[in-house]
């Protein structure tokens, strides 16, 4: 939902997989976003952005929540790209 697809990455037709990998923090806010897959720098900018936006359930540690680092996919498809 939080997905925005570039209107120049539409018109150009450009479509990929992102791979960002982020740090979930404790309160379950992302940090330190980093790609790992790139689709092109117009779509790595748009996952980037999304995933910031994110809010995540934290890692665990005997109950305690705790610093972790999780890779989030994000895949652009232009029969997906409608809103």
């Amino acid at each position: 939902e939080l997905v925005r697809y570039p209107e120049l990455a539409r018109q150009a037709g450009l479509e990929g997989l992102v791979v960002v990998q982020v740090i979930v923090e404790p309160d379950g806010t992302p940090s330190n976003p980093v790609i790992m897959r790139s689709a092109g720098e117009l779509l790595d900018r748009a996952a980037i952005e999304a995933v910031s936006k994110t809010r995540f359930k934290p890692g665990r540690q005997p109950g305690q929540p705790v610093r972790v680092s999780y890779a989030v996919p994000v895949r652009f498809r232009l029969r997906d790209a409608s809103r």
